[in-house]
């Protein structure tokens, strides 16, 4: 007897074989959910469907898809099947994708967060955890750093996620402190004024000519050069936050991507994949 292809697989972002949707596609696809953005924008989907906070940055930022809001917490149909987009990160810009498929519910949360979120239950959750044996300081510690820096010299910070910026602008507004965004980062809506005493930049840029460089380092890797005052952020998943994943949502089937991490106290059936090899979730076909 011959074995029936899993329903979902993934190659560089997840898809649900026999329709045309992709969620966080790494190349051009014609229809795709795109979760959040790390350091860059995302392949320019055919069709692009993201929260209203996300897609406002793409489209200030003159992405070529066509970029469809969509709202959080509401089931829409794409592709053929019912989504919703579930909120996981600061100002809407980050959020899970919830797929119903005939026969289980998918739950692919993106880049996974340290912070807690109420995540719906799910038969079978793919969870990207980039940085679980990273070790930081939470985003106010950090802030007061900065903010301690930028009241002697003007600053050029680094970061490796938008949203990361986005929390460490408002961060610092909330203190006194005046930022200006560079790259991406401007296209942002957080307080910002030019010029700004900080400069806040992806970590792809080179830093500002400016008198002190800082680089806030979450554990992505993705911060390019050397020289910089290094400050550790604990801002994605470390165990703690994906035991209680796996605990609060009930889930029955875990695939998660990353660095396999044996200390890891998990339920149930857990898959460890690493990017980019080609991932097939063992999902029930539709009959």
């Amino acid at each position: 007897m011959s074995r029936v292809p899993p329903r979902v697989t993934t190659a560089f972002g997840v898809h649900v074989r026999g329709t045309p949707l992709w969620i966080d596609a790494a190349t051009k696809r014609p229809l795709c959910v795109v979760t959040t953005i790390v350091d860059r924008l995302p392949p320019a989907h055919t069709r692009l469907l993201a929260t209203a906070e996300l897609a406002r940055l793409l489209k200030a930022a003159g992405h070529a898809s066509t970029v469809l809001p969509t709202p959080r917490d509401r089931w829409v149909g794409v592709g053929g099947e019912r989504l919703q987009l579930v909120e996981a990160g600061p100002h809407g810009l980050a959020a899970g994708a919830q797929v119903t498929l005939a026969d289980e519910i998918v739950l692919v949360t993106g880049p996974l967060r340290a912070a807690a979120v109420d995540w719906p239950r799910a038969d079978h959750i793919v969870a990207h955890v980039p940085a679980l044996g990273h070790r930081g300081d939470d985003l106010d510690a950090v802030a007061g750093v900065v903010a301690k820096a930028a009241h002697r010299d003007r600053c050029s910070v680094r970061v490796e996620s938008i949203e990361v910026a986005y929390a460490l602008i408002t961060a610092l507004h909330a203190r006194g402190v005046v930022c200006s965004g560079r790259g991406l980062v401007r296209h942002l809506e957080a307080p910002q004024a030019v010029p700004g005493r900080v400069s806040v930049g992806l970590g792809r840029l080179a830093h500002a000519r400016v008198g002190r460089s800082i680089d806030v380092d979450s554990g992505l890797r993705r911060l390019k050069g050397s020289g910089a005052q290094r400050v550790p952020l604990h801002w994605y998943a470390g165990r703690a936050t994906v035991e209680e994943l796996a605990r609060s949502t009930g889930v029955r089937r875990l695939t998660l991507v990353g660095s396999r991490d044996p200390r890891l106290d998990l339920p149930g059936d857990v898959v460890w994949r690493s990017e980019p090899q080609q991932l097939v979730l063992e999902t029930t076909a539709l009959g």
